[in-house]
């Protein structure tokens, strides 16, 4: 057997990840040229956490790469953003990303994305993923009834801010309230 057959098979067999590092490689649709992405794990504090593997945007392609000795939560987000997209690592885990993130604007100037992504190679996301769906599904049901009664609320805040008691009594009491 030749020395290049062997060196082949040894390449073959050995894990693209060493046993204490995870590797996501991302391919989002939506981010800019030069756009930071940071991977930050979840923890009891929330998402104040510092980085573990920060990289640069090239054409919506991204690779993260850092250390972690067990199981973790991850939020892969664009550093300086809100919104964000879950992903479970493992030790010598390599996953990837792919999908789009939508840049938006909020009410106080800050920006975020909307995140649309499919994980794959991490198993721990799927089950997560499963895990919330029933939590995503009583998001979107909020989201849409705020949708809905939106033009109500507004008309209640200006009513309870100008102090007018009996308009906003009034309000409350029509069957849309």
């Amino acid at each position: 057997m030749s020395s290049a057959a062997v060196l082949c098979g040894l390449a073959a067999c050995t894990p693209k990840v060493d046993a204490n590092r995870f590797r996501i490689e991302g391919d989002i649709q939506g981010l800019s040229d030069g756009d930071s992405v940071v991977a930050i794990p979840v923890e009891y504090s929330g998402f104040d956490a510092e980085s573990i593997a920060a990289a640069a945007v090239s054409d919506g392609h991204f690779v993260l790469e850092g250390e972690t000795p067990e199981p973790r939560l991850l939020v892969v987000k664009v550093k300086g953003c809100y919104g964000y997209t879950p992903v479970m690592v493992e030790p010598g885990q390599e996953c990837s990303i792919s999908g789009t993130a939508q840049k938006n604007s909020n009410n106080n100037g800050g920006e975020y994305f909307s995140f649309r992504t499919d994980v794959s190679g991490s198993p721990l996301t799927d089950e997560y993923k499963a895990r919330f769906s029933k939590r995503d599904t009583l998001d979107a049901e909020y989201e849409a009834m705020n949708r809905k009664y939106a033009a109500l609320q507004e008309r209640e805040s200006e009513l309870y801010e100008s102090g007018d008691k009996e308009a906003l009594a009034a309000l409350r009491q029509t069957p849309e309230a």
